[in-house]
């Protein structure tokens, strides 16, 4: 072999080796998020929501971001844990947000990571935020198509307070009104 052709094959070699790293690195963050929450992740939840999206739009951007290549702006969820990150910690971020009901469906991005839903998504009225902070509507045309968006609605019961007082809440809603779900009972009237 001579020295041309040599130095060709390494130059070669040395591309395929950046690229191949550069496609596991180039969303550090989906990663992250995946490491922790998805099958097989640290958390134990094993959600399949970013895989979802995956499928749905080729990319796990959305599950953050509005647009499917990821960048400005992001949507709810996204923007909630852009803001709560600290340094590089963005598994910190995730747990951070939670309990925060980023699209407002009723739902903690939690439960909906848990339900496979997409906990930045919901069926009308999202809102993305660019890189200063500015809100907008995010069109309905422009929602993925990654199913579920949100999960199913939550179950309603009576629930109980120590007054004697008595609401139709979900048991999360209950509990954390300080009240006691009555899983038996749908009403608060006999």
């Amino acid at each position: 072999m001579n020295k041309k052709h040599g130095l060709a094959v390494i130059l070669v070699i040395a591309a395929l080796v950046l690229l191949c790293g550069a496609a596991e690195a180039r969303n550090p963050i989906a990663n992250d998020w995946d490491g922790y929450y998805g099958t097989g992740g640290t958390s134990g939840i094993d959600s399949n929501s970013m895989a979802i999206m995956e499928s749905a739009t080729g990319a796990r951007c959305q599950v953050c971001h509005v647009e499917s290549g990821g960048g400005s702006p992001w949507n709810a969820y996204g923007w909630a844990v852009r803001q709560a990150v600290s340094g590089s910690d963005w598994v910190g971020a995730f747990i951070a947000v939670e309990g925060v009901d980023s699209d407002g469906n009723g739902d903690s991005n939690l439960v909906e990571i848990a339900a496979d839903a997409q906990p930045g998504w919901t069926t009308t009225g999202n809102t993305g935020y660019t890189g200063d902070g500015t809100p907008q509507v995010i069109p309905d045309q422009d929602i993925p198509a990654a199913s579920p968006l949100d999960p199913p609605t939550a179950m309603t019961y009576a629930c109980c307070f120590d007054t004697g007082a008595c609401s139709v809440l979900s048991t999360t809603d209950c509990t954390d009104a300080g009240g006691t779900p009555d899983t038996e009972t749908a009403s608060c009237f006999p």
